[in-house]
């Protein structure tokens, strides 16, 4: 597989309104994502598990929790399309493309296609607010603790990530995002059709 070059980008169009509401119809995650996730946080969290720190019915928490973010990140990032404009390579979404293929099975032509454009503007629109709307950082400290605080809660090696300057910048890289992430769930307003604590039906919200 071929070294992806990163050459896509975006540019922002005009000021970002973070008062409008940003909708949330419905949960939207298949059944196979549900039990491929329990299946991923049950094996990472094992060590906890055994230890009685963490139940089963937490993870089911945990997962239902990250569903709601995927959810309400879907809907900040349709939203901000309209402030930005995205320009993406054709090497770069090829490459992200193999990836989905190496772990995603017998996903149609345009669905792969859609699949990466979504991750590479998403990557783009990230960095983009992170870096140049926000500032934001994270030092080396932020990193060890993530590391730190993995390694107690799964009793997985974390050698290799202190001791490889490039496994090093993974880390700092997902730290971003997560920042990212809780930036963007403190500016946007979410107004739901769905109890996000349940996943049910309620009437709409102010």
């Amino acid at each position: 597989m071929s070294e992806s070059k990163e050459k896509s980008t975006i540019t922002k169009k005009g000021e970002i309104n973070y008062a409008n509401p940003i909708m949330i119809g419905q949960l939207k995650a298949n059944k196979n994502f549900f039990e491929n996730e329990k299946k991923r946080f049950l094996e990472m969290y094992k060590t906890s598990i055994d230890a009685g720190k963490i139940n089963e019915q937490q993870v089911d928490q945990i997962i239902h929790n990250t569903i709601v973010e995927k959810n309400i990140l879907e809907g900040v990032k349709q939203y901000l399309r309209q402030y930005f404009t995205a320009n993406i390579d054709d090497g770069e979404k090829q490459f992200v493309i193999e990836q989905i293929k190496a772990q995603v099975k017998d996903m149609p032509e345009d669905k792969l296609e859609h699949a990466a454009k979504n991750i590479i503007f998403e990557k783009l629109l990230f960095n983009y607010l992170g870096n140049n709307e926000w500032g934001i950082k994270v030092t080396d400290g932020e990193v060890n603790d993530t590391l730190e605080q993995h390694y107690k809660a799964t009793n997985q090696s974390i050698r290799e990530f202190k001791e490889n300057p490039a496994r090093f910048e993974e880390i700092r890289a997902q730290v971003f995002t997560q920042k990212v992430i809780r930036e963007i769930m403190k500016r946007f307003k979410v107004r739901a059709e769905v109890d996000l604590t349940t996943g049910t039906d309620q009437e709409q919200k102010n």
